[in-house]
């Protein structure tokens, strides 16, 4: 696909495609558990090759996004993904990786790296959306990230039901300026806050 000039995006599609087909063959028992880590593991290298050869330097970038999968989430590859489309616009780019403790790394990223402009959070597990409901509320309660845009992603907002968990409350408010539950329309959002 590189050799024929498809874009990062367009390959990454494939691989993702590819990604949730593994997780499907594991979840019908088809594959086991070696066969979907493995595959996973070779997916996760191909992104890494793939950025490669999009990286270039840039001097000033658009800004700083720190990419978190929810609490309890091990589901990266998309989040990974995500991360480097961004780096290839010319974001600063942080990935926290899977499972880690959220809140704690967006406040340290504060205090070290300065003002974030973006935070995205992966939610693949319908069992994850709710502690990222939770974290979601402590962050639009923090007047320092006000200025801040919230992407959420995944599978598990394909439900409407589970989308509806993202108002807040009372105010009806959705806690996340954007919902996308693939790769192509979270870079359409992604790319329309850039222009």
């Amino acid at each position: 696909m590189l050799e024929d000039g498809f874009d990062m995006l367009s390959v990454f599609r494939v691989l993702g495609d590819a990604q949730v087909e593994i997780g499907e063959l594991w979840e019908k028992g088809f594959i086991g558990i070696t066969d979907e880590q493995f595959s996973t593991a070779t997916t996760l290298e191909c992104i890494t090759g793939v950025a490669a050869k999009f990286r270039r330097f840039r001097r000033e970038t658009r800004g700083m996004a720190l990419l978190c999968n929810a609490e309890g989430e091990f589901h990266e590859v998309a989040l990974r993904m995500l991360a480097e489309l961004l780096r290839e616009r010319g974001w600063d780019t942080h990935f926290t990786g899977h499972d880690a403790p959220v809140l704690d790394l967006i406040r340290r990223m504060r205090t070290e790296k300065g003002r974030i402009e973006l935070l995205c959070f992966s939610a693949v597990m319908p069992a994850s959306v709710q502690p990222l409901v939770g974290i979601l509320r402590k962050i639009r309660e923090d007047p320092r990230f006000d200025e801040a845009k919230i992407i959420v992603g995944g599978p598990s907002f394909n439900s409407k039901r589970v989308r509806m968990a993202l108002s807040d409350g009372p105010t009806g408010k959705s806690l996340a300026d954007h919902v996308s539950t693939n790769l192509v329309d979270a870079m359409k959002y992604l790319d329309s806050l850039m222009r």
